[in-house]
């Protein structure tokens, strides 16, 4: 098991719920002070103790309210997923009802709840995801975030106590090796360049400067530029190797009719050069991979034909 999920401050916020020992020992010095004769004190000692026998039979899943309580952890825990800029454009065209019938019998069955998941195997799921350690942290941070909010008890830290929140995390832990494939974010361009955030944020400097430039202005003066930044952030997304996928039109169809020549063209370059000076992005003068955005800049290089139109 591998637990790496460095949240000190999160970790500080939990509530580490804990008997007191104190009053344990009280009803013991209590019950040592009666007589043996007192029937009432033997009569209530047996009682206690086929209570407390009755309640520690109940299960994890039990104690996080068996479907209700596990589906209200889920609607919980999915809000946060879908406010946490870091991992939500994972989800964008995720089945979100799949996804928390799926994560429902997940917890059932880890919980002794009677469930058994039978949904395909972690790693063939995430084979395709690029998923780093950071963005795997940021999940278990939200899911974290819900047992706060919905009183889940867990130890912070460790998740070694037995609760049905370590219970939780630890399955999840377990599960971290095959649901990560790029551990550090080195391996897949997407993640050197920073993710979907990194090239969304790109991509608006990107159409920031095509609005700016006169050469290209005039030919997106009916457009929604900020549907023009999430399109091109698609795409670059998924040209350099990003779990995200691009539906929008072909650059054939996207440029039709515009009469765009080689002087717009270039003038394209221009601001998407200017743009990756901004963020401190190099790319190779052979553009022979040896960065993280060469690929996208060769991909872009091989849509001129597509892009350029002659019209007189």
């Amino acid at each position: 098991m591998r637990i790496e999920f460095a949240l000190p401050i999160l970790l500080m916020l939990a509530c580490d719920d804990k008997v007191d020992d104190t009053a344990t020992s009280g009803v013991e010095a209590d019950a040592d002070t009666d007589t043996d004769t007192d029937t009432d004190t033997d009569t209530d000692t047996d009682t206690d103790t086929d209570t407390d026998s009755d309640t520690d039979a109940d299960t994890h899943y039990d104690t996080l309210g068996r479907e209700d309580g596990v589906n209200s952890l889920l609607d919980d825990f999915l809000e946060n997923v879908s406010e946490d800029d870091s991992i939500n454009w994972f989800f964008v065209n995720a089945d979100l009802d799949a996804l928390k019938s799926s994560l429902h019998d997940q917890i059932c069955e880890v919980t002794d709840g009677g469930c058994v998941y039978q949904g395909d195997d972690m790693a063939t799921i995430h084979a395709d995801m690029a998923i780093t350690d950071e963005q795997f942290n940021a999940m278990v941070a939200d899911l974290l975030i819900s047992f706060d909010d919905l009183g889940v008890s867990y130890t912070p830290s460790t998740f070694d106590g037995g609760t049905a929140g370590d219970v939780v995390i630890t399955a999840f832990a377990d599960m971290q090796s095959d649901i990560v494939t790029d551990p550090d974010g080195d391996q897949v361009d997407f993640n050197k360049l920073g993710s979907y955030r990194g090239v969304e944020a790109l991509m608006d400097t990107v159409v920031a400067n095509i609005e700016a430039d006169s050469r290209l202005s005039g030919f997106f003066t009916d457009t929604d530029m900020s549907g023009l930044v999430n399109s091109k952030a698609y795409q670059a997304s998924e040209l350099t190797g990003g779990y995200v996928v691009y539906s929008g039109p072909t650059m054939l169809e996207a440029h039709k009719g515009r009469c765009i020549g080689t002087t717009e063209f270039d003038a394209f370059l221009d601001v998407l050069l200017d743009a990756l000076a901004t963020h401190g992005i190099e790319y190779s003068p052979t553009l022979d991979g040896s960065m993280p955005i060469d690929g996208l800049l060769r991909e872009y290089l091989l849509m001129e034909e597509e892009v350029l139109e002659a019209c007189k």
